[in-house]
């Protein structure tokens, strides 16, 4: 079993590399941004909630988050291992997560950053907006996010690099290339 984090910037393409990451080691794939987005879909009170904050381009409760990613976890104990994207996304969340991998008897192996600059990291969430007509990717509330992101998110990085679980690739380039790089630091792991 291997567990596995992703981590970076709005726009670094965590997304994106945990679709194919999952598929390439058939991991249990758990995206907090897909949780919320079902929540939102589904006309929930959480959902109505969480859609009000993230429209202003701020991030979700640490206590509501984690137990919404807890009950995900608990539904998936079992396969291969996890693949983890956005979350943690605080320190607060970082000790939540520690503590609750520990209670349910699992580890993480590893926290790989996808480096990519603000500049590029706006230019893909406007076009993304463009393709997929998310209401939260427009120009105020992605600079509210990387405010957001400088301030509770970065932090994070510390934490996992104090245990030795920090990597990084860098997240500019061709998809396939920024896999394979992934893919390199998590077969170290195996």
């Amino acid at each position: 079993m291997i567990n596995i984090a992703l981590f970076g910037v709005p726009g670094a393409g965590k997304g994106t590399q945990a679709q194919l990451l999952k598929e390439h080691f058939n991991l249990c794939h758990i995206s907090t941004g897909e949780l919320i987005r079902q929540e939102i879909r589904g006309g929930t009170e959480l959902g109505k909630k969480a859609k009000a904050i993230i429209d202003r381009g701020e991030l979700l409760d640490d206590a509501i988050i984690s137990d919404m990613f807890k009950s995900e976890l608990k539904k998936n104990i079992g396969g291969n291992g996890f693949l983890f994207d956005g979350y943690p996304r605080t320190l607060k969340q970082a000790e939540i997560f520690d503590n609750m991998l520990k209670e349910l008897g699992l580890k993480l192996d590893c926290m790989v950053e996808i480096l990519l600059s603000e500049e590029e990291s706006t230019k893909r969430i406007l076009k993304r907006a463009e393709i997929e007509g998310r209401s939260d990717d427009n120009p105020e509330t992605v600079k509210a996010r990387f405010e957001e992101y400088r301030g509770k998110t970065a932090p994070i990085a510390d934490h996992y690099k104090k245990l030795g679980l920090y990597k990084s690739v860098d997240g500019f380039g061709k998809i396939e290339d920024i896999q394979k790089k992934i893919v390199e630091i998590i077969e170290t792991l195996r």
